[in-house]
């Protein structure tokens, strides 16, 4: 009896039974594209991208292969697209969609994400508050940097630069980002900081990089 609901639950389970991506069908006047429970990738995407040019909406629920690297094609090469649908892909959460809001994910009139949730429903009026407070923070910023500043102003700047001597991932970080201890010298000593370099560098690449 157990051996053959295992074999049940592998049957159902959808990842077993993925649908594999082709071009059949999908041409530039290609509006809506359901892609769902299939094996589409990142390079896949971008041959989509290239070919619907009038895209709107796309449905990827539940695509194991669809993870943070695809979203930059989504949301920046897709230029027409207004509705994306990513329920069931498990490499993606809300943290790694925000950093696209003001780089193509404003005109999006619908996101859906692992949990099923409207991502732009549900954070609209968080970001209306942002924007304005953002805007405000610009006026303020204008007012201040007007009036005309000296070199000597400019010589109170403190500038210093540090040698990277260790990098791991911050799993504290919301946006993927690794933690960075900096040589500054006697004089300053070690500090640390976090940055958003993991879809550049290997931790290992960074070791011995200059920085200010």
């Amino acid at each position: 009896m157990l051996a053959s609901t295992t074999s049940a639950l592998q049957t159902n389970n959808p990842r077993n039974n993925l649908k594999p991506f082709n071009l059949d069908g999908i041409n530039s006047k290609s509006k809506f594209l359901d892609l769902s429970f299939s094996t589409v990738t990142k390079e896949d995407l971008r041959k989509v991208a290239a070919i619907c040019t009038e895209l709107k909406s796309l449905r990827l629920k539940s695509c194991p292969n669809i993870d943070f690297s695809s979203l930059s094609i989504i949301f920046q090469e897709m230029h027409s697209l207004n509705q994306v649908d990513l329920t069931g892909c498990e490499e993606i959460n809300p943290c790694e969609i925000t950093p696209f809001h003001n780089n193509g994910l404003e005109r999006f009139s619908s996101i859906k994400i692992s949990t099923g949730e409207d991502f732009v429903k549900k954070t609209t009026q968080k970001n209306h508050e942002v924007k304005k407070q953002m805007l405000d923070d610009v006026e303020v910023c204008t007012e201040e940097i007007t009036s005309t500043k000296s070199i000597e102003d400019f010589k109170r700047f403190d500038m210093r630069v540090g040698t990277i001597t260790t990098a791991i991932l911050n799993k504290k970080a919301r946006v993927p980002a690794y933690k960075l201890e900096i040589d500054f010298g006697n004089e300053v000593g070690l500090k640390t900081s976090s940055a958003q370099l993991t879809r550049n560098y290997a931790p290992e690449d960074l070791i011995g990089k200059k920085i200010i």
